[in-house]
């Protein structure tokens, strides 16, 4: 009975290993489908997570050139106040010497024009006295 009984273990073993091994392979297989899982859902995570990285380089980016644009307006705008003050200062400091210019210039105009005037008035004046020359050189021919 022994080699009945250990013939019936063996006979036991081996349907237990077939029954284990048919409930590893399904398991495997259920094992695998849960790694397929696994992977599929870490795939699709790091997909998003990448997607996240780049919208967030991407936020920064915008984030960044807005505040080159405004730190570059800030520094147009005193640029621009600073060479409006300097050109306040340096008319400020040459008044007296532009004043001085404008009023010579000025002087130098009004000397050209009276010269002009002067000239036509002895023009005007030397017609009519040939005009009044010949009038008379008529009346004493007469």
């Amino acid at each position: 009975m022994t080699w009945t009984l250990g013939h019936q273990v063996q006979e036991d073993t081996k349907k237990s290993r077939t029954h284990d091994r048919k409930r590893r392979s399904s398991s495997s297989i259920s094992s695998d489908d849960s790694e397929k899982s696994k992977r599929s859902y870490k795939k699709s995570r790091s997909k998003l997570d990448e997607v996240e990285r780049l919208a967030e380089m991407e936020r920064l980016r915008r984030q960044r050139e807005i505040e080159q644009k405004i730190v570059d307006e800030a520094a147009q705008k005193r640029i621009s106040e600073l060479v409006e003050q300097k050109v306040a200062e340096e008319l400020e400091k040459r008044k007296e010497e532009i004043e001085a210019e404008v009023l010579r210039r000025v002087e130098e105009v009004k000397r050209q024009m009276e010269d002009q005037m002067m000239k036509e008035l002895e023009k005007k004046k030397q017609e009519q006295l040939e005009e009044l020359r010949k009038n008379e050189e008529i009346t004493a021919l007469n």
